[in-house]
């Protein structure tokens, strides 16, 4: 159900110099995507959700986009563990949160509540002392 697309260095969510004091909102698409049925909540772990120069201090939680794809049924919750979650030079001192936009489409049922985090969410040298909602 997960192709190795999911487990390229694409998927960082934090990248290069970064310092992130306080949460990060985002809303991401095409989180269920194909005629897929799902009645339990999705629920995705990142691996090596830390890497290279970093230090955090709270937990990163990240839920990943494409996750179920194509004639799909899901009637139990689905637990992945995603590589790269975040890398270079980074420092995390909060939880890091995202939501995903157009979580559902195509020919689609949902009949719990589905939770993403997705790639790139911040990038370049970048220091962010502010909650950020994306659309």
């Amino acid at each position: 159900m997960i192709s190795n697309e999911h487990f390229a260095p694409e998927t960082a969510q934090v990248q290069g110099n970064t310092k992130v004091r306080e949460p990060i909102r985002f809303i991401i698409k095409d989180a269920v995507q194909g005629n897929a049925t799902v009645r339990e909540p999705i629920r995705f772990i990142i691996k090596d959700a830390v890497q290279g120069n970093t230090k955090v201090r709270e937990p990163i939680r990240f839920i990943i986009k494409d996750a179920v794809q194509d004639n799909t049924k899901v009637r139990e919750p689905i637990r992945f563990i995603i590589k790269d979650a975040v890398q270079g030079n980074a420092t995390v001192r909060e939880p890091i949160r995202f939501i995903i936009k157009d979580a559902v489409q195509g020919n689609a049922k949902v009949r719990e509540p589905i939770r993403f985090i997705i790639k790139d969410a911040v990038q370049g040298n970048t220091k962010v002392r502010e909650p950020l909602d994306l659309l």
